[in-house]
């Protein structure tokens, strides 16, 4: 597989390498422009080590000053793990793969009333799992298969 590919994938792929004007990034193969993890390395690298103002900084490297600041507090909480995209996880996604899918879609056929309690108890004995209740109650609403409210007065 090639760099370009594996970038791609991690979501580290820089898009723009020709807005990237920084010395470095121009005179030595080693710097690579393509590489977002390299960038932000090398951004944050230039303000904390090196003293370089921010905004020439950001000039450079074609970010904003609010990525800048986004960056710098991503690479603190988490280190260089916080530079690749897929750092980021919305807080409301749930994660289930094919299975377990499956099996919420059929418990809830065969009986719509279940609790979400007891589905995530079925589906944690099944597959050795730890899902607690909010978190299989929010799938089955992604799921689309959380019952209307009737509007009766």
């Amino acid at each position: 597989m090639e760099k370009k590919e594996v970038l791609s994938q991690l979501g580290a792929l820089n898009k723009n390498p020709e807005k990237v004007t920084n010395y470095l990034f121009k005179k030595h193969d080693f710097f690579d422009p393509q590489d977002k993890v390299q960038i932000k390395y090398e951004m944050l690298r230039a303000n904390q080590v090196d003293g370089q103002k921010i905004t020439h900084i950001c000039t450079q490297y074609n970010y904003s000053r609010e990525a800048f600041y986004v960056i710098l507090r991503k690479f603190k909480h988490q280190g260089i793990v916080g530079f690749l995209e897929g750092s980021r996880q919305k807080k409301n996604t749930i994660m289930i793969n094919q299975d377990i899918a499956k099996m919420i879609i059929q418990m809830k056929f065969e009986n719509p009333d279940i609790s979400g309690a007891k589905l995530a108890q079925k589906i944690n004995a099944t597959f050795n799992t730890d899902y607690k209740k909010r978190a299989i109650e929010k799938a089955v609403k992604s799921l689309g298969l959380t019952k209307k409210k009737s509007k009766l007065k």
